[in-house]
């Protein structure tokens, strides 16, 4: 199924995210995206938000949705791995305010009955932590300063393993 990410849903789902970090319902104002070079496995978009009080986000909508995941990425692991709630859940439980190094999260959509699984993020932070996480080995001097044991705990919380 091919999920819409017209400008209107786009504002729409923004809105209703953005409400549970900002409070009361929030209109943007004013959306602009042009897709990222810098996808990887799903399509990533670039978003400048205006909202109605003034506030202005630079921000990456990563789309998870199962029609999102680019072509390249399909043959490197089975679908029955790839479940987008993960990522979402991940951000908004472990990682939501760029305690280690990642994208401060803006809200997430999960929409089951239309497939769309959106995560809003920190715009700029995006491609450092890609390059962080790529760059973490042993030689790597960032190597061992994940918790991940917290990180898997959190994983088995919210009923993933």
């Amino acid at each position: 199924m091919q999920v819409s990410t017209d400008t209107g849903h786009l504002r729409q789902e923004f809105e209703q995210a953005i409400a549970s970090i900002l409070g009361p319902r929030r209109l943007v104002r004013h959306v602009s995206r042009r897709r990222s070079r810098y996808s990887s496995s799903y399509t990533i978009h670039n978003l400048q938000v205006v909202l109605d009080q003034g506030e202005r986000f630079s921000l990456v909508l990563k789309d998870l949705s199962p029609s999102a995941l680019l072509e390249e990425a399909r043959g490197v692991r089975p679908s029955f791995l790839y479940d987008p709630r993960r990522e979402i859940e991940m951000y908004r439980t472990v990682l939501e305010h760029g305690h280690f190094g990642t994208p401060v999260f803006y809200g997430a959509v999960i929409r089951k009955d239309i497939e769309r699984y959106w995560l809003f993020l920190e715009r700029g932070a995006l491609a450092l932590a890609s390059r962080r996480f790529t760059a973490m080995d042993e030689r790597s001097p960032l190597a061992g300063t994940f918790p991940w044991s917290f990180c898997c705990s959190h994983e088995r919380q919210i009923g993933f393993t």
